[in-house]
């Protein structure tokens, strides 16, 4: 069920200039039973801070349970008050991890919904334009992910060239990349 404020004209105006500046959430994580990778709830999150916050937006998502599924009711939020709210819920391993493992799925899969965002092809493509939006959280995540010293100067390369101009996400991406070198180094 969805709900809302009364009048949601400014979200949605926000909302539209929000998503024009987005870029994909990049799949950086891997489900070995599909053989597949996907968004986690860390890349959507990067992918839509800035541009919300940038535009008088921001989201809470709270946990909620019915019936033997749990999910979130995902609250998207303007500066003028005005909301937009759906909630999302899913059957359950009914234990801890059972719980937890629901909600973070549902976050995920609810945020990306209600912001519209895409996710990136598998070949890193579309990730540089991602990274325009917040170089600063994806690149450190990739590179903190290099396994090798090549994919590492290669991550470092494309994060240089897609944080050209911001250099607080230079000065964050080298310093990761110096601390890498150092662990991939012993």
């Amino acid at each position: 069920m969805i709900n809302q404020s009364e009048s949601i004209s400014e979200l949605a105006t926000a909302l539209s200039k929000a998503q024009a500046a987005m870029g994909a959430a990049i799949k950086d994580s891997e489900n070995p039973f599909f053989k597949s990778k996907y968004a986690d709830l860390t890349s959507v999150i990067a992918a839509v801070r800035k541009p919300f916050a940038d535009n008088g937006l921001s989201f809470v998502q709270l946990p909620v349970s019915q019936d033997g599924c749990v999910g979130v009711a995902t609250r998207i939020m303007h500066s003028s008050g005005e909301w937009l709210e759906s909630e999302f819920l899913i059957p359950c391993k009914q234990d801890a991890h059972g719980y937890a493992a629901g909600i973070t799925y549902c976050r995920r899969l609810s945020l990306q919904a209600a912001a519209g965002v895409p996710t990136d092809d598998d070949d890193g493509n579309s990730a540089i334009e991602h990274a325009k939006a917040d170089p600063s959280d994806v690149w450190v995540a990739k590179i903190d992910k290099s396994s090798t010293m090549k994919e590492l100067q290669a991550n470092f390369r494309q994060a240089y060239e897609a944080s050209k101009g911001d250099s607080s996400a230079v000065a964050k991406i080298t310093a990761k990349k110096d601390a890498r070198t150092r662990e991939l180094s012993q």
